[in-house]
């Protein structure tokens, strides 16, 4: 049997070898799961590890950066009139941004009579510190949240989501009868349409 040169001299063999062998690559992936799984594990090995290593040398240069702001009074208030410049920019431009916070302040002040308010898909839990969970919408949440959304369907665990990923599907979360609530009259929009 002769062997199809895959040297640069010969870009037409080259180019037969590696599309038969690209092919036969694709049938085992299809057909054998454990080969498929060994595929996946090694992608996923060094997904993780490209992720874990660039992490970290971000985290690393915001130390260093925070470090030199905060060293300087001059330089650490400035820092502070820009953030909050920012923050008030955001609240203002992104309706989401507006949306998320004013439902916090909101959950906040239904903290204590929590009793009359029947939730559709998830209820806030509240804590006194910080506490992991694994929200369901985006599985990442260092350091954890001191207001978490427990899904009411009954799951072993129970499934979380973050504040930031219930507020992105608020309507469907709302409690019942305040779906259509607005934040200056209190009367909901379907009963004035009729």
């Amino acid at each position: 049997m002769q062997q199809l040169s895959t040297s640069p001299e010969d870009p037409a063999k080259r180019r037969e070898a590696l599309s038969t062998s690209n092919e036969v690559q694709r049938q085992r992936y299809a057909s054998d799961p454990e080969y498929r799984e060994r595929l996946l594990a090694a992608s996923r090995k060094h997904r993780n590890e490209l992720n874990l290593e660039r992490y970290h040398r971000i985290k690393d240069s915001r130390k260093r950066r925070w470090q030199q702001i905060s060293e300087d009074p001059k330089r650490l208030e400035e820092y502070y009139k820009r953030y909050n410049a920012y923050q008030a920019k955001r609240k203002i431009e992104e309706p989401r941004f507006l949306l998320s916070d004013r439902l916090h302040k909101w959950t906040l002040g239904l903290k204590d009579r929590k009793d009359g308010v029947q939730w559709r898909s998830h209820e806030p839990i509240f804590y006194t510190e910080k506490e992991p969970h694994d929200c369901q919408y985006c599985s990442t949440r260092k350091g954890g949240a001191k207001l978490w959304w427990k899904s009411l369907q009954h799951q072993d665990p129970p499934a979380y989501s973050c504040h930031a990923c219930f507020a992105a599907r608020w309507p469907e979360g709302m409690p019942h009868n305040y779906e259509y609530r607005t934040r200056k009259d209190g009367t909901t929009r379907l009963a004035r349409k009729k």
